[in-house]
């Protein structure tokens, strides 16, 4: 039987294949033949330990990922799987506080 830390890193990787994959929740338990309210359960419960985590404690550099650029816009996907569309110089500042809601 595998202990909870087992179970914890077994899921996120799961989590975070699902979320490189671009395939629904559904799609990608069946592929992988997870049950998808385990899948579901997992995801919450290490979203909420990862939230509470999170220490802010100023300003900082944010990774994210850059998704089919455009000179004029472009998608910018946070870790926790939250995707900015349409991203260009106009709407920075919005960019900004929209960051900082989410981490």
């Amino acid at each position: 039987m595998k202990t909870n830390d087992n179970l914890a890193a077994h899921w996120r990787s799961h989590i975070d294949a699902w979320q490189r994959s671009g395939l629904s929740q559904a799609a990608y338990c069946r592929e992988h033949q997870l049950v998808k309210c385990r899948f579901t359960y997992w995801k919450n419960k290490l979203q909420q330990s990862h939230s509470s985590r999170t220490v802010r404690s100023g300003p900082g550099f944010v990774p994210v990922e850059i998704i089919d650029a455009e000179p004029s816009a472009f998608t910018v996907r946070l870790p926790n799987g939250v995707a900015l569309e349409g991203v260009c110089e106009q709407n920075l500042a919005l960019v900004q506080q929209l960051v900082s809601v989410w981490l």
